[in-house]
């Protein structure tokens, strides 16, 4: 019995210290025990290497480019079926499809999952993009969607959900019976379209795939949303000449510069759109801010006076509006911005002349944070660009990329990357909730940790610095990015420390932090008063108000104020409704009730946001005739 008693002792006795110093595994175990080399290591070389775009480039780039002379067209009819689990098949050639111009020989997709594919001969290896020729046929569906596979293996993330966008067209600005504006209805206006597949985030421009010389499979797996598809062709992008070079051009030709005109177009007046999500805004902070037609500022109703906003942000997202020259010659293009979205940073668009980028520097144009409308010439550091208009009407369509910001997502991409299998590594020994008070042997286990946490903190601070160039002042992003190198150095600098007083969770919020801001960064949404056509020496009106302006806006915007609410003129049927969910549900819902319900039924709404008792307020005769929101307990 005495004998049981020890051996119980004992094992409570080692129980007891390995509660309180920890057992260290043999891969813990100090230097010159033999067992640590080799454990809880990484490799650098594997951060990372995720089945992403950027890698897949990284890879085959230093492979062959090559020749744009080689372009490798798909043979529509040439393709074999596996059909939809899901719903009937539908997709087969047609001779000319009903209603569609131009559509002969075309092939009808319209069943979810179905596998099509197509035998290529490639005939020299290297990177190709693909282009597509497809007709968007009207359906409820805002875009298209659609997996790639070649030779049966998805050759990267991205590709497993390309993008094909429609074409919208939005009805005329119209008032209510209060002289409102009425946000139009978008309606889609389908048409013949030609796109190199692209980026979605919009990092990385048009997609490259890597083709092996021989024969290739090409196989495309559909959403189940109907389309035309006409031709898919392999091939390089053709070159886009420089500015130097379209002007030397156009002025061997004898092309002059235009004199004594200037024309202003209203932004908020769309020709086409590539999403039914991008609607003309209000804005009441300026009146100098001109209406659809051009007219003054209105104190009293509700003007849609500009274009763009908040919801034109998504890469590829893109708006055409008509301008006119009145005779041949160059032109200066001006545009009267807003872009108080990206703090210290810039949004930028692609610039298309009737579908096409006319020089190079286009493919990038810049527009600077500011707060306030301000006005900017299309050009550069040399000045305004000179753009060759003929007389008569043209289109100019401006696309959302990311433009210079591209640089910046890829570090921050990379960060991201490397600090996540750090933060890995790290909590594959502590646990998610280390011991403030027990040695991990992070330096030992991690023997380059403090290394490659500098390494990450360096990429930071080069990025600061390159932006703070680019920008030419230092904004709230970059400094952002200072503040998490600083920690990155400060975890470096003490390794045992990172498990202590919360370290390992702000390394945690860090990587957040940065994958936040990847986010931020592809939505670079951009407002715009009107575009302006030109004569070089013409000026833009000015865009902010001088004192007295200020002083007559602000009195005017007062009694303006005091306005009769609309729902108390005499013969209009109204009614009062409270909502109790949250700020953008509201918005959203006063939007829908304006635009599609009292301009039809003619019955005002008065939406409240009201999270207060309904008992209370129905028992005190204020309560609502309409209540949403709310349980029925």
């Amino acid at each position: 019995m005495l004998k049981m008693k020890k051996w119980v002792a004992a094992v409570m006795v080692i129980a007891l210290l390995g509660s309180v110093v920890g057992v260290i595994p043999a891969s813990a175990a100090p230097a010159g025990s033999g067992s640590l080399d080799g454990d809880w290591t990484y490799d650098q070389d594997a951060f990372g290497k995720q089945n992403t775009y950027y890698n897949y480039i990284e890879d085959h780039k230093l492979k062959g480019t090559p020749s744009p002379n080689h372009v490798i067209p798909v043979s529509m009819p040439d393709f074999t079926l596996v059909e939809s689990e899901y719903e009937l098949s539908g997709t087969k050639m047609y001779d000319s499809y009903e209603g569609v111009e131009d559509s002969a020989n075309v092939l009808y997709v319209g069943a979810k999952g179905e596998k099509i594919t197509y035998k290529l001969e490639v005939p020299e290896t290297g990177l190709y993009g693909l282009e597509m020729v497809y007709y968007p046929l009207a359906t409820v569906a805002t875009q298209y969607q659609f997996g790639l596979f070649v030779d049966g293996e998805n050759p990267f993330i991205e590709a497993n959900s390309c993008v094909l966008n429609r074409v919208w067209v939005n009805d005329p600005i119209v008032q209510d019976e209060f002289g409102d504006d009425l946000r139009p209805q978008p309606q889609q206006a389908p048409e013949w379209r030609t796109q190199f597949l692209y980026d979605q985030k919009g990092v990385h421009g048009n997609l490259k795939f890597y083709l092996e010389a021989g024969t290739r499979e090409l196989t495309l797996v559909f959403d189940g949303t109907p389309v035309l598809l006409k031709a898919l062709t392999f091939k390089q992008e053709s070159p886009i000449i420089s500015y130097a070079d379209y002007k030397t051009k156009y002025e061997a030709e004898g092309a002059k510069m235009s004199a004594g005109h200037l024309e202003l177009f209203q932004a908020e007046n769309y020709y086409r759109q590539s999403s039914a999500m991008l609607w003309p805004c209000a804005d009441r902070t300026n009146s100098l801010t001109l209406a659809s037609k051009g007219e003054e500022y209105s104190y009293k109703n509700v003007q849609l006076n500009y274009g763009g906003g908040s919801q034109w942000k998504e890469p590829g997202h893109w708006i055409s509006w008509k301008i006119t020259a009145p005779e041949d010659g160059f032109y200066n293009i001006g545009v009267k911005y807003k872009q108080g979205y990206l703090d210290g940073l810039f949004s930028s668009r692609r610039i298309y002349i009737d579908n096409v980028v006319p020089f190079a520097e286009l493919n990038s144009i810049r527009f600077d944070y500011t707060t306030n409308w301000k006005n900017q010439l299309l050009g550069d550091e040399n000045g305004a660009y000179s753009i060759y208009l003929t007389k008569g009407e043209h289109t100019i369509t401006m696309e959302n990329v990311i433009g210079d910001l591209s640089d910046t997502m890829g570090v921050l991409q990379a960060v991201v990357n490397n600090l996540n299998e750090l933060y890995l590594s790290i909590v594959m020994i502590t646990g998610n909730s280390p011991d403030p008070y027990r040695d991990y042997y992070l330096e030992k286990q991690l023997p380059n940790l403090s290394a490659d946490l500098k390494a990450n903190a360096e990429l930071l601070y080069a990025e600061v610095k390159r932006l703070e160039a680019v920008v030419g002042a230092k904004g709230a992003e970059s400094a952002y990015f200072d503040d998490v190198a600083f920690n990155l150095n400060s975890y470096a600098e003490n390794i045992p420390d990172i498990t202590y007083k919360g370290r390992l969770t702000q390394l945690k919020n860090d990587i957040n932090g940065l994958s936040a801001k990847l986010t931020t960064y592809q939505e670079q949404a951009l407002d715009i008063d009107y575009i302006a056509v030109l004569s070089e020496g013409e000026q833009m009106a000015k865009t902010t108000m001088n004192v007295l302006q200020w002083i007559v806006y602000q009195v005017k915007s007062f009694f303006a104020s005091f306005a009769k609410d609309p729902s108390e003129k005499e013969d209009v049927t109204s009614i009062r409704v409270w909502i109790s969910t949250g700020i953008d549900q509201f918005e959203i819902l006063k939007n829908i009730i304006t635009d599609e319900f009292t301009s039809k039924y003619g019955i005002e709404v008065n939406l409240e946001l009201n999270g207060g008792s309904l008992i209370n307020a129905l028992a005190g005769g204020t309560g609502p005739d309409v209540m949403l929101g709310q349980g029925s307990t």
